[in-house]
């Protein structure tokens, strides 16, 4: 997932700063909260009332800022973008510490190589990038080794970009039919990412995303309510508007630049 820093200030949402002290993570949170709540009641006539999911994009955020945010600040899932910092940043499943109780869920939510798949299936909830057939097989091989069914996002290239991965809008259907049924992998919704526009141009796109996602309501597990995940930190509010689900704000919560320290 690329740098979006040029984009998240758009749309009515103040710079994120550099970096965030754990006092400014639980006072951006606040803000992106209510922001999201009042985004949801201004469309609850069109979308109806939503659990709008906050899913902290924490690429480069250190572990003890991500620990602060869910020990004391209520959030609850994660999104990594990177196999190597994920694995590196989280302690394995069934070794974590005392120390290290306040774990969020984790989401994969960048471009996932097949030949990674076994490094990630056993620690995340959701993988939010399914975008090829041969991703989908190998998530669901190796989802059944564990004794899994790994719920995944497919992942859609609303703006038909060349140089990003997706699924393409007009190959969404062929594509969650051919999924749909594979053993040890159940699709539970869509994600995009919008191309780098500014403010009310994101509207767009993330309503052609809806468009399709309602479209692929027969292709989705029946035990939890489908998932539709897009929107960031320049750009939650209009997803929130458009009928997200899901929202991933990462710079808005922790600053626009860290350190990695892992």
């Amino acid at each position: 997932m690329k740098a979006r820093s040029s984009a998240e200030t758009a749309g009515g949402i103040e710079p994120a700063p550099d970096v965030c002290s754990r006092e400014s993570i639980a006072g951006n949170l606040e803000l992106i909260r209510k922001r999201i709540a009042e985004a949801e009641a201004d469309t609850r006539s069109r979308w109806g009332e939503r659990d709008i999911r906050i899913v902290a994009a924490t690429k480069n955020v250190p572990l003890p800022l991500i620990e602060y945010a869910v020990g004391e600040c209520g959030l609850r899932e994660a999104g990594e973008n990177r196999v190597q910092e994920l694995c590196a940043k989280y302690p394995v499943p069934g070794e974590e510490s005392s120390a290290s109780k306040n774990l969020p869920a984790l989401h994969f939510i960048g471009t996932l190589q097949s030949n990674k798949v076994r490094q990630i299936i056993n620690r995340v909830c959701m993988i939010q990038s399914l975008d090829r057939m041969s991703l989908a097989k190998e998530i669901g091989r190796r989802a059944e080794q564990h004794s899994l069914v790994m719920p995944c996002l497919i992942e859609l290239n609303v703006g038909c970009e060349p140089n990003k991965g997706g699924v393409l809008p007009g190959d969404a259907e062929d594509f969650a039919e051919a999924v749909h049924g594979m053993p040890g992998i159940a699709i539970a919704g869509v994600m995009t990412m919008a191309p780098l526009v500014k403010g009310e141009e994101y509207r767009e796109y993330f309503t052609r995303a809806r468009e399709i996602f309602e479209s692929l309501m027969g292709y989705y597990r029946p035990e939890e309510p489908p998932v539709l995940s897009m929107g960031m930190s320049g750009s939650y509010a209009v997803a929130v508007e458009c009928g997200a689900t899901m929202v991933r704000p990462g710079s808005a919560i922790f600053g626009a630049r860290q350190i990695r320290q892992i």
